[in-house]
């Protein structure tokens, strides 16, 4: 799954340092398209609201229940300002609504720790 299919969730899965729920937006597009890679990303986490917001998380993840939730965003390619400006909007939305949120590279992901489960 990627951030081009705007109405799936990639990935669900559960830290388990944190027992935080991570709803993870698989991003491999290059941003030399900034304002379409822009437009994709906020289709893709509209998505991902509904999703919450709408009970499907509970409803197909049950052991979510109780959990503290964090959107994430694992990019392969370093966001250009726009993007860094926009991960910074989104961060403060999903504040708002009581959910966590972060992005990180790719590269980056190479010393985190495995989650507990994936779908």
């Amino acid at each position: 799954m990627s951030i081009e299919q705007v109405d799936q969730v990639d990935f669900v899965s559960i830290e388990r340092s944190s027992n935080i729920v991570v709803l993870t937006v698989s991003d491999h597009l290059d941003w030399s398209d900034e304002l379409n890679h822009v437009r994709l990303l906020q289709d893709k986490l509209d998505a991902y609201l509904r999703f919450i917001e709408g009970g499907e998380l509970m409803e197909q993840y049950p052991q979510a229940r109780g959990r503290t939730i964090t959107v994430e965003v694992v990019c392969k390619h370093e966001p250009t300002a726009l993007g860094r400006e926009f991960f910074g909007h989104t961060s403060q939305v999903l504040r708002a609504a009581q959910l966590g949120f972060r992005f990180r590279l790719l590269s980056a992901d190479l010393s985190s720790e495995p989650p507990v489960a994936h779908t």
